[in-house]
């Protein structure tokens, strides 16, 4: 699924808790973004959580080849809480900057076009 998703997708925002930092499976959503060279955007969730290292996030990032903006690089980072709502008007503008900064050419006149990634039938419903 990560590797379907990084080839379809014009933009990547790669999520990251960070109570839970780089796991396993975002190495792994890593390397598929940067097979695909497709831009990418950090969204780091549940920063209302007490005594949070958003650092060592970043730092564990920098481990992998993904560069945050402050660090020097040209990845851009939005802390987000969805409970609080913090950081995600800031996200859905970096989303639309990074598009605006992309080589493709925006076609207005083209059909929207939806992929799904994944999908299952719940017989319960």
């Amino acid at each position: 699924m990560r590797s379907r998703g990084a080839d379809i997708a014009d933009i990547v925002v790669l999520v990251v808790a960070v109570n839970d930092s780089v796991k396993p499976q975002t190495v792994e959503a890593i390397k598929h973004i940067k097979r695909a060279n497709k831009p990418i955007i950090v969204a780091v969730t549940k920063v209302d959580l007490p005594n949070i290292n958003i650092e060592k996030v970043k730092k564990e990032l920098q481990g992998h080849d993904v560069i945050i903006e402050n660090y020097g690089g040209d990845v851009p980072l939005v802390e987000v809480s969805a409970p609080t709502n913090k950081g995600i008007s800031e996200l859905l503008e970096v989303i639309e900057l990074v598009w605006h900064l992309s080589p493709e050419e925006a076609k207005p006149s083209d059909p929207l076009e939806a992929v799904v990634v994944e999908s299952f039938i719940d017989k319960s419903k």
